[in-house]
């Protein structure tokens, strides 16, 4: 009898210790999430006032590698501008926000764009407009299938659904 109330009584000693332990690791958890909260809403906060700072309407403009029988009218002087110089045409600069020349991959700019992708993600309203003319390239850029990590399964996913899978 004293042996089985002497295991009885360390059996009650071991759980007691367990319920100890569990109850700390939940308190911890319960403390670690609200940390994560806080980070989150402090982390959206910063990321919607330098998009803020950043301008809430953007302009960016990429060039179209020229046609295979001809010479590109398009120089770069300056980060963020183009100069469009037609043949016996007096040349014309123009400045936005971002320029990406025709050697820029699909990941330079989706990476330019991602912070939009992180203010809808975040709840905030964001367009993405494309404008040209027909066969100017609108749909590739938006879309770029085939452009997003090594996964296979990713292959077929425009860049910025695949986006909330692979980032």
């Amino acid at each position: 009898m004293e042996a089985s109330t002497a295991e009885r009584q360390e059996a009650e000693q071991r759980q007691a210790q367990l319920a100890a332990q569990v109850a700390a690791a939940q308190a911890e958890a319960a403390a670690m999430e609200r940390k994560f909260l806080e980070e989150r809403a402090e982390r959206r906060k910063v990321h919607e006032q330098l998009q803020v700072l950043r301008g809430n309407i953007r302009v960016m403009c990429r060039v179209r590698p020229p046609q295979a029988s001809g010479e590109s009218a398009i120089t770069y002087p300056l980060p963020g501008a183009l100069c469009v110089q037609p043949p016996d045409k007096r040349s014309q600069e123009f400045e936005f926000d971002a320029v990406f020349s025709p050697h820029v991959s699909q990941a330079e700019v989706f990476d330019e764009v991602l912070p939009l992708v992180r203010s809808c993600a975040d709840g905030y309203n964001v367009c993405i407009f494309a404008y040209g003319q027909t066969g100017s390239g609108k749909t590739h850029t938006i879309f770029a299938y085939g452009q997003t990590g090594s996964d296979k399964t990713h292959k077929a996913l425009p860049m910025i659904p695949a986006s909330a899978c692979v980032r």
